[in-house]
């Protein structure tokens, strides 16, 4: 199971507007590169340069294409994150995370879980 409270709600929200950015640059350069990569593959085939030619003229392409996909799966975490931290509640009590459900935010001032509403008496 993917716990994300090892980082803060800030953490996400900086890590996906970091790598939402990246993710468009990478994809920005990638699309720019890949006219060349497009001709390089079509002269491998050809017989005209070498693999180890292609591999040079396709690499920079590679690297951002591969880069903006590592961005995107950041994304999607980052966003997985902070859906959690949305649905989630701390007790003002313990200071333990739990799902929304699982406080009682209504009748009392303090949010009480379930754990601690027992014992809880409001002054």
């Amino acid at each position: 199971m993917q716990t994300y409270e090892s980082h803060t709600k800030e953490y996400w929200v900086g890590a996906l507007s970091l790598n939402l950015d990246l993710e468009r640059d990478y994809a920005s350069k990638a699309e720019q590169l890949k006219p060349a990569a497009i001709e390089s593959m079509r002269k491998y085939q050809a017989g005209q340069i070498t693999l180890k030619e292609f591999s040079e003229e396709i690499f920079e392409y590679s690297f951002f294409q591969k880069r903006a996909y590592e961005a995107s799966k950041v994304i999607t975490k980052s966003q997985t994150a902070l859906e959690w931290f949305d649905s989630t509640i701390t007790c003002s009590i313990c200071g333990k995370t739990f799902k929304e459900s699982e406080v009682n935010i209504v009748d009392y001032s303090d949010d009480v879980c379930v754990n601690c509403e027992p014992n809880y008496k409001e002054i």
